[in-house]
């Protein structure tokens, strides 16, 4: 039961790493607001590395775990780590394959549209995009995401629109 839930810690972890760097290069020429733009790359990492320290502590507080059972958890974590950074790697590269695929793709259709057809359609995109927008402001009213995720990028990261279709294609 305790690996499982070390592991379910650690995927965890690992995914909110990931989407970190994976976001990262797209802040510095977002027009999100200034809190989204402070933290460097590496500086960003520190403040989620410290975010999963205190929360494995909190955990091994909770479960009273021995200081024998929170070594073996660190290096579990460690041991998780770095077996999957080649995989999280994997999966970036994939992502900007289908993102850049996704835009030629949206490229070839709208040369396809007449002058008429194409103003119609950059209007729908726009339409959407503000729902989109709109619908994000409304998660960060919810609590729990206020207390979880301040200061963290958006799901879609800064200027991307809903499946990765930058802001101004979305």
């Amino acid at each position: 039961m305790k690996n499982s839930f070390f592991s379910l810690l650690l995927a965890g972890t690992m995914l909110a790493t990931f989407n970190v760097n994976a976001q990262t290069p797209a802040l510095a020429d977002s027009n999100e607001p200034q809190m989204h733009q402070k933290l460097s790359a590496e500086e960003m990492r520190q403040k989620m590395e410290e975010r999963h320290q205190k929360m494995a502590e909190k955990l091994a507080d909770d479960l009273n775990l021995t200081d024998e059972q929170r070594q073996k958890a660190k290096e579990i974590n460690e041991n998780g780590r770095k077996e999957m950074e080649p995989m999280m790697e994997e999966m970036k590269n994939i992502r900007e394959k289908m993102d850049t695929k996704r835009q030629e793709n949206m490229q070839e259709f709208e040369k396809i549209l007449t002058p008429e057809q194409k103003a119609k359609f950059d209007n729908m995109k726009k339409e959407h995009q503000e729902k989109w927008q709109d619908r994000q402001r409304g998660r960060e009213d919810m609590p729990w995401r206020k207390k979880h995720m301040k200061g963290m990028p958006h799901h879609h990261g800064p200027k991307m629109g809903p499946r990765g279709a930058k802001a101004d294609e979305a």
